[in-house]
């Protein structure tokens, strides 16, 4: 039985939602095989297995966010037993040996260092590039136009803190510093 990890997507990144599997438990797969896709802060990628097989059992549902390096799922034969005590628990993270890592990391690793530059530019020009994936998600849940949100990120992105801190502030009014000035005054 051999294992799926969550890569690693560079050294920022510490978790990462698994949003979509494109397998079901039980279907074949093959190594370099895109089987789920992950979205982080900066990007959603598509993952490929490590392993040739059957996807025996998804570890991990979609929409649920882990660690990086946490088992997703296993590949292996369709008779092969899996492990005792798999399922029973949420997966737990488990480091990956370092011969394993190095196919895990794909083409697409580089993508969100290089990306940056472009965030910068998206910033400056007001492009809706300058939202992060997740921060543009949460934003249509809340109802906020992600437009409207100050962003704190690399060249003023809008991450998902931001849209949160923005919705949770909506509920209250600025005061204007005449308004303020007249609320002192009256004592309220």
């Amino acid at each position: 039985m051999q294992e799926i990890l969550l890569p690693k997507m560079g050294n920022s990144v510490e978790d990462a939602e698994i949003v979509k599997w494109f397998k079901n438990e039980g279907d074949p797969v093959q190594e370099g095989e895109p089987i789920f896709s992950i979205q982080t802060d900066k990007a959603e990628v598509e993952c490929e297995s490590t392993a040739t097989g059957i996807l025996r059992k998804i570890l991990v549902p979609a929409g649920k966010e882990v660690p990086v390096l946490t088992v997703v799922a296993l590949v292996g034969a369709a008779d092969e037993a899996l492990p005792d005590g798999v399922g029973a628990a949420p997966a737990a993270a488990v480091p990956a040996p370092a011969p394993a890592a190095a196919p895990v990391a794909m083409a697409e690793a580089p993508a969100p260092a290089a990306s940056a530059p472009a965030a910068a530019v998206a910033a400056v020009s007001g492009d809706s590039a300058a939202v992060s994936p997740r921060a543009r998600r949460l934003a249509a849940e809340k109802g906020v136009d992600p437009a409207q949100v100050p962003g704190t990120g690399v060249g003023g992105r809008v991450m998902a803190e931001d849209v949160a801190a923005f919705s949770g502030a909506q509920g209250a009014v600025k005061a204007t510093p005449v308004a303020r000035r007249a609320a002192e005054n009256a004592g309220v």
